[in-house]
This record gives structure tokens, C-alpha cells and sequence, in this order.
């Protein structure tokens, strides 16, 4: 209901375990998410954009998104989601 140019919250699928796909993200590719918070610990994650952000640094987070729901076992079609916004910053 309040969108933000500070942050995009991810909902993380049921089967996938949150606070798992959190720690992958800095273990395996050195990313810093944030976690969900009070009743949404572990069911979201938070992708900060603030100050140096570009195109760039968007594929980078989307693949990694893809890969470590891969990894933890999430049917993602590895790809899906470079192309998409491939196809939007064309």
C-alpha cells in the first residue's frame, strides 16, 4: 500500500525456508538482504537500493535471487527473471 524507492520486500515462496535464502545471499554471493521483521521473520526479504544503484547491480541481485532459490530447492526456471528485466530496461 506504501511503495518505496528505498527498499523492494520480497515474498519468500512457502517451501522455501527465509532466513536460509538470507544467509545465502551473503554466503554464497555477497549480498547483504535484510530479513522480514515481528510476524514476517522469515517470510520476506529486503533488497535495499539507496544511494549507488544501477542496472547493473539489479541483474546481480535477481541472479543470485535465482540461483539460491535453485539451490534451497525452489522449481525456478534459472533465467526466467534476468529476462524479464532484460526486457524492461531495453
Amino acid at each position: 500500500a506504501s511503495p518505496s524507492d528505498a527498499l523492494t520486500a520480497v515474498v519468500v515462496p512457502e517451501a522455501v525456508d527465509g532466513l536460509a535464502l538470507k544467509k545465502a545471499f551473503l554466503e554464497r554471493y555477497g549480498i547483504t538482504v535484510a530479513g522480514g521483521q515481528d510476524q514476517i521473520k522469515g517470510k520476506v526479504i529486503r533488497i535495499a537500493h539507496l544511494g549507488y544503484f544501477d542496472p547493473i547491480d539489479m541483474f546481480q541481485v535477481i541472479a543470485a535471487l535465482e540461483m539460491a532459490l535453485y539451490k534451497l530447492g525452489y522449481p525456478v526456471k534459472l533465467g526466467s527473471g534476468l529476462k524479464v528485466l532484460s526486457e524492461k530496461l531495453a
